[in-house]
């Protein structure tokens, strides 16, 4: 007799193994013994699978060359794993994306030189077999391929500032505001980081701020942070996609001028003349010279003149002379002005001057 048959009833999990003993005629005998096995009635214990880097689930990815799954808590307390499988697939599809395979008793696989689709919904799906041949399988969660940073809808730019000729300027600087606005139509916006520079890269009480999908900033500085007069500053805005990608968009150069222009005073030549119109009417011309008015962070972009017998009137002017400034605040500037009147020798005339800077900050007049 070379076999024998025992029925149970046998206790799943626990290892059996069979003993034999042969002994001859002469009482000779040898033992041997089974390996063992082990009965198992149940298939694996499902576990988690992950796709993507890190801890957890990445539901959109930027790659569409490769993929890494892992997955987590298969178990048998049976008969153990013995190997697990893995597949990629669309929503409709069973591993028509990446074709099932063979992984061995590993946890996790890196897949690369494949082609996956974007903006489609996929899924990994792991099968676990035990050591008898039975198995349970475990679809990750969807993910989407988006390998598309954000675009840029609106530039960044900064909020409550003059322009003049291309030129932007800010007096309050107490204060930074900014808006933007970038998009993406597969992944959200899920961050945005704020960086303020100067044109000589110094320091900045904004070096690096991050938000959440919101599209504007504004903060208010203490006085130990304020921004600088006559320095410029620019803001880098990043938005980042959900799947990783970023896009980074600057600001128009931003010029920060808090003062009012300098006054400056009168200087030879001054003096009027007579002429005599068409109708025969004589009038005075006025011959006036100028220094000294300038700004430090700003360029002058025009002098605004009243002539009077009196204080706060113009009736010699007929209002306010307008004189465009010259590119150079260092020399002296001059102009003739016709008055609406003949001035008389040893008359006292009041001659009212002010300038206004690209900043629109408006000089108290010299009087």
């Amino acid at each position: 007799m070379t076999d024998h048959a025992w029925n149970g009833p046998f206790v799943p999990g626990l290892k059996y193994s069979v003993t034999v003993e042969a002994c001859n005629r002469a009482d000779m005998c040898t033992i041997r013994s089974s390996d063992g096995l082990v009965v198992d009635n149940s298939p694996p214990i499902r576990g988690i699978v992950y796709v993507g880097p890190g801890n957890g689930h990445n539901k959109y990815l930027s790659q569409r060359s490769s993929i890494q799954i892992r997955w987590d808590e298969f178990e048998d307390p049976h008969s153990s794993i013995d190997h697990y499988e893995v597949c990629v697939s669309t929503i409709n599809g069973v591993c028509d994306v990446v074709k099932r395979s063979n992984v061995l008793f590993h946890s996790n696989i890196f897949k690369s030189n494949i082609t996956l689709p974007t903006n489609d919904p996929l899924t990994a799906t792991v099968w676990a077999t035990n050591g008898v041949g039975m198995w349970v399988s475990q679809v990750s969660d969807t993910f989407i391929i988006d390998d598309i940073p954000p675009i840029v809808k609106e530039a960044p730019q900064f909020k409550n500032i003059q322009t003049v000729q291309g030129q932007h300027y800010q007096w309050d600087k107490s204060i930074i505001k900014l808006q933007w606005h970038f998009s993406d139509d597969i992944s959200p916006i899920i961050r945005h980081e704020i960086s303020l520079k100067t044109h000589h890269d110094g320091h900045t009480p904004v070096e690096h701020v991050v938000l959440g999908s919101e599209r504007t900033l504004s903060i208010s500085l203490d006085g130990n942070n304020w921004l600088h007069s006559g320095d410029t500053y620019y803001a880098i805005v990043t938005a980042c996609n959900a799947a990783g990608l970023c896009t980074s968009e600057r600001t128009n150069d931003l010029l920060i001028d808090s003062t009012p222009p300098h006054l400056g005073g009168f200087n030879e030549p001054l003096f009027w003349t007579e002429y005599k119109n068409a109708y025969g009417h004589i009038y005075s011309n006025l011959t006036l010279t100028w220094y000294g008015f300038y700004d430090p962070e700003s360029r002058v972009e025009k002098y605004f003149i009243t002539v009077s017998r009196k204080y706060s009137d113009t009736e010699l002017s007929e209002g306010v002379f307008t004189v465009l400034a010259s590119n150079d605040t260092k020399l002296d500037m001059q102009s003739t002005l016709g008055l609406s009147e003949l001035l008389s020798p040893g008359e006292s005339i009041i001659l009212s001057f002010g300038h206004k800077i690209v900043l629109d900050l408006i000089a108290p007049p010299q009087e």
